[in-house]
């Protein structure tokens, strides 16, 4: 097939090469992406690494961007609620017809470089297709994310982008990236180029070092002066300016702001225009709250974790506090346990959706060594069922992002059937 017909048939062609799972390395990305005219160097991009924040550093960016009258297309991987939101221009998900014409030359520039010996993956052939959407679409800037590390990453054959932005390293994904801090420092250090100026977040020391000496030019965040904080929010002043309001809740949330405020006055946005879009980001699923006291974060590695509980003890003290949790086999969950668990009154475990789910008995035996009462869910209502019945102030729910918006869903459904027949 030349040309695919619908979006259900793009959709199939790109789920036909996750089988070939994660492949570390640039040679087949850049085959795939020269066979469809390198769209990655025809961009004026800003490209994100780091372990925790990335999403919310972009958000953040791309809001100042948009408020500055830009064009800004971004790539942020994994999705969380909708498969399209990888990819999106102005806020907007690439629409169907648009991702059925880029995949449908992706296709056909992967049967060309399969025959040169190179297998693309799956992230690798929707990497080429946000390069190529946002080619076809002109925009002024992209914010591309790495998915995992830096070096490696299949983003990485830019080959100079506007700016590299690092936002905070901790450990996570070390099978792929090492054990230490300098390792990962190393590996998302990778994503610097000559010349290219690089920001990032207040670091630990020895991910700091590396990072310094990888870059030609350094900026790095400043102190941020919190106002007034709450879970649907935060004021801070920072540097000169004074009164930024950002609708995101967290600790961490003014820190990434803060980041994204150096790459966007870099980019030549006055302060004004950058508090006005900071007041506009939306980045659902961090530390969100709704009308109900439930709060959704993606919290699910050591820093992210380190992150969430710093914002539990300030945002919510002296709470009733209610947890839900989900994670992969294959992260910290006895590390994200230790630090989370202990302000728990009550905690249930699921399994999040995927073959690495960690199964709900395991979390839940874990998480009984800092919480007494801890219950595995057979499933999403279950838990949403149970935690409904409990009469606690807020319900926290957080984890990896694959299990987040199913169980939103949930208790969106189950809260509002609830409502009709009050």
């Amino acid at each position: 097939m030349d040309r695919f017909n619908t979006y259900a048939q793009a959709r199939e062609f790109v789920s036909s090469l996750a089988p070939r799972g994660i492949v570390p390395g640039l040679g087949a990305v850049r085959a795939l992406c020269a066979a469809l005219g390198d769209p990655q160097d025809r961009i004026k991009t800003i490209h994100i690494a780091g372990t925790n924040g990335k999403g919310s550093v972009g958000a953040f960016i791309a809001a100042a961007l948009t408020a500055d009258g830009k064009s800004v297309g971004r790539y942020a991987t994994p999705a969380v609620e909708e498969y399209r939101e990888m990819i999106t221009l102005n806020g907007e998900y690439i629409s169907e017809a648009d991702y059925t014409e880029v995949v449908s030359e992706i296709a056909k520039a992967v049967k060309k470089v399969e025959k040169k010996g190179f297998s693309p993956t799956a992230f690798e052939a929707e990497t080429a297709a946000a390069f190529l959407y946002f080619c076809k679409k002109n925009c002024d800037y992209a914010l591309v994310e790495c998915g995992m590390g830096g070096a490696l990453d299949a983003t990485n054959i830019i080959k100079k982008p506007a700016a590299a932005v690092i936002t905070s390293i901790s450990t996570d994904h070390t099978a792929f990236l090492g054990d230490t801090i300098e390792e990962i420092a190393k590996n998302k250090a990778g994503i610097i180029k000559t010349g290219v100026p690089v920001f990032t977040a207040v670091q630990p020391e020895a991910a700091l070092a590396v990072i310094r000496a990888a870059a030609d030019t350094l900026t790095v965040t400043g102190d941020v002066r919190v106002t007034k904080e709450c879970i649907f929010g935060t004021y801070f002043d920072y540097g000169d300016t004074n009164n930024i309001f950002i609708p995101l809740a967290g600790t961490h949330q003014p820190q990434n702001a803060a980041l994204a405020f150096e790459v966007c006055a870099y980019l030549g946005i006055d302060a004004d225009t950058i508090k006005r879009g900071f007041g506009d980001t939306k980045w659902n699923l961090r530390f969100q709250a709704d009308s109900d006291g439930w709060i959704f974060d993606g919290a699910h590695n050591e820093g992210a974790a380190l992150e969430l509980r710093a914002s539990v003890d300030r945002l919510l003290k002296g709470k009733r506090l209610l947890f839900i949790m989900g994670v992969f086999r294959d992260k910290a969950y006895e590390r994200i346990l230790e630090i989370t668990a202990p302000a728990a009154g009550e905690i249930i475990t699921v399994k999040p959706p995927t073959d690495r789910g960690l199964e709900a008995e395991r979390l839940a035996a874990a998480a009984e060594k800092y919480c007494e009462k801890v219950t595995a869910a057979n499933s999403y209502a279950d838990a949403v069922g149970l935690a409904a019945e409990k009469n606690y102030d807020n319900i926290l729910v957080f984890g990896s992002l694959s299990f987040l918006s199913e169980l939103k869903r949930e208790k969106d459904r189950v809260y509002g059937k609830m409502s009709e027949n009050n």
